[in-house]
């Protein structure tokens, strides 16, 4: 069985999936997501949409039987242009897509134009450094606001997040200390390294993965 990265499984736990809610992904990738979802939707309905003609034909051999079931329908198609006759959507959402804190405006337009009055819009990633998260985030603020969506939460999950909290707590500095502190089975030590901890003692406001959740 196909191993899923934690980080999509949190993702789609944040999502508030219910029996028979009609859901858009957007930028579907090879459909790990997708797989996790249909599970939860019952009658429900998943559209995930790609602009990669690669990763929609992986996504189509890791989801053949809910293709089968008709419980997801997969498209080659950019966001800005698309007309699904499933809208408008209870939920989209979009796990590291970066054209919603790059070049916002159209991809924001089409998810107004796609979401029902009172659905709900997912906004997923991550970055290593803090710094980084911070202007992702405040960029992706702005954006959401200035499209006409409320922002009704932002959450922070993730290794980084977790790394800095425990590492606060225990007062550590040293990379070696990191598997102990953090007990995480698939802690990316990569992305520790790129933590600055002498700023550890002073903040927990690290981040690997925030979540802008949004309604319309």
């Amino acid at each position: 069985m196909t191993r899923v990265p934690a980080r999509i499984t949190a993702a789609v736990d944040l999502l508030r999936i219910h029996p028979g809610d009609t859901i858009l992904e957007i930028g579907c990738g090879n459909g790990t997501a997708a797989a996790l979802i249909c599970e939860r939707l019952g009658d429900g309905r998943l559209v995930a949409i790609d602009r990669s003609e690669t990763q929609i034909r992986r996504a189509r051999e890791r989801n053949r039987a809910h293709l089968a079931s008709g419980t997801l329908t997969l498209h080659v198609m950019a966001l800005e242009s698309a007309i699904l006759p499933e809208a408008p959507f209870d939920t989209i959402f979009a796990i590291n897509v970066n054209c919603f804190w790059l070049r916002a405006d159209e991809p924001l337009a089409a998810v107004r134009r796609l979401l029902k009055p009172d659905g709900m819009f997912y906004v997923f990633y991550e970055h290593p450094t803090a710094a980084k998260m911070r202007d992702v985030a405040a960029v992706l603020r702005t954006n959401l606001v200035r499209a006409g969506l409320t922002i009704r939460d932002e959450t922070a999950t993730g290794p980084v997040y977790a790394l800095a909290s425990t590492l606060t707590a225990h007062e550590c500095t040293d990379m070696a200390a990191i598997p102990e502190a953090t007990r995480e089975p698939d802690f990316p030590r990569s992305v520790a390294q790129h933590v600055d901890f002498s700023a550890l003692r002073s903040t927990n406001r690290w981040r690997q993965r925030e979540t802008a959740l949004c309604r319309r």
